[in-house]
């Protein structure tokens, strides 16, 4: 917004309307050094109490130290999001995408011991350092294999979680006939060796799965042609040999 300040006084007047429209109102302030707290996160909550708009600063007001007014630059000031209980699992979805609302989206889910998130099709997984409760359960792995046979089926139509990331590689894969590939990157720790092993159970256990068939029975022949592995014993019998190889 700043580089149109100067384009013409309509423009400088909607600059000065929308931030007058924001005063009074809590956000996130990036500037740490210049606080006497000894806050730990990068980002705190603030009020905004002024804008200068002539040097494009703010004064705010710690929410934690309301006696502390500080001086920080509008790139420091990032707006908040309104959020649901378990707030956004897909932070796509938030109208003020800013670097402070995903740490504090994945904070506030982490705490609540969700660690997965989506942002778009990539899942972020936060390392809990102990077990959750049904979170890689049996029936949790069924739900998510059950569902893959579904045409229809999205990332989006079932919590964040590696299963379903698997679960998308394994369709596409059998869907485009092309190679697929679930890179996992992350710091020492993070727990990548760990989702690695639950997306290979999720992969290599579709088979031992009870409603394996049932369910391939939903899916498109065409879909199920592409790979002998899907299709039920007495519809192995009718393909031909150039069928069977591919």
């Amino acid at each position: 917004m700043t580089k149109f300040h100067h384009l013409s006084s309509q423009v400088t007047f909607f600059i000065f309307s929308f931030f007058i429209t924001f005063l009074d109102t809590e956000v996130w302030c990036s500037a740490l050094e210049k606080s006497k707290e000894k806050i730990q996160d990068p980002f705190f909550l603030c009020k905004i109490i002024s804008f200068d708009q002539e040097k494009e600063n703010y004064s705010i007001q710690s929410i934690a130290n309301p006696d502390e007014t500080i001086s920080v630059a509008e790139n420091e000031v990032f707006l908040l999001n309104e959020y649901s209980e378990n707030g956004f699992e897909d932070m796509v979805q938030m109208e003020h995408l800013n670097e402070a609302e995903l740490l504090n989206n994945i904070k506030k889910r982490f705490e609540k011991n969700i660690i997965f998130t989506y942002v778009g099709p990539t899942l972020i997984a936060l390392n809990p350092y102990m077990k959750i409760p049904d979170l890689f359960s049996e029936d949790n792995l069924t739900k998510y294999q059950n569902n893959i046979y579904n045409p229809q089926f999205s990332l989006k139509d079932f919590p964040p979680h590696i299963y379903a990331i698997s679960g998308m590689a394994y369709k596409q894969l059998i869907e485009n006939k092309k190679n697929q590939a679930i890179v996992i990157s992350g710091e020492s720790g993070a727990g990548k060796t760990e989702e690695t092993k639950y997306a290979m159970k999720f992969l290599t256990t579709l088979g031992k799965n009870k409603d394996f068939y049932k369910i391939n029975l939903l899916v498109p022949m065409e879909i199920r042609k592409r790979a002998s592995y899907f299709l039920m014993p007495e519809e192995k019998e009718d393909m031909g040999v150039e069928e069977k190889v591919i």
